[in-house]
């Protein structure tokens, strides 16, 4: 049988003569920068607050000033930015990333 026969057969029964091939959709990989600061000592670079989570609505626990002294001891990622926990004088809680430096 020649293209032509075969091409109209198959259109008569809803089948296209080219080949269908399936479609792949594929999303560029999500980069995750990693975080500006480690572990360890930091400073705030203005005066800032803990809070009870690590959420911009949550709880505040108590007041940092600019410069103080701070131990990071746990990071953690959501919608609201990078957030550590630490300790200020008899206050402990979340502090956000943007106000800290080491």
């Amino acid at each position: 049988m020649n293209r032509i026969l075969v091409a109209a057969l198959l259109a008569g029964f809803g089948f296209s003569a080219q080949a269908q091939l399936p479609v792949m959709i594929v999303a560029p990989p999500v980069v995750v920068p990693p975080p500006a600061l480690m572990p360890g000592p930091a400073k705030t670079k203005q005066a800032t607050v803990l809070r009870a989570r690590p959420q911009h609505q949550s709880t505040i626990e108590g007041p940092v000033p600019a410069g103080a002294s701070l131990k990071l001891q746990v990071r953690q990622s959501n919608r609201d930015g990078g957030w550590w926990y630490t300790q200020h004088q008899q206050y402990s809680g979340w502090i956000e990333e943007a106000t800290l430096s080491q």
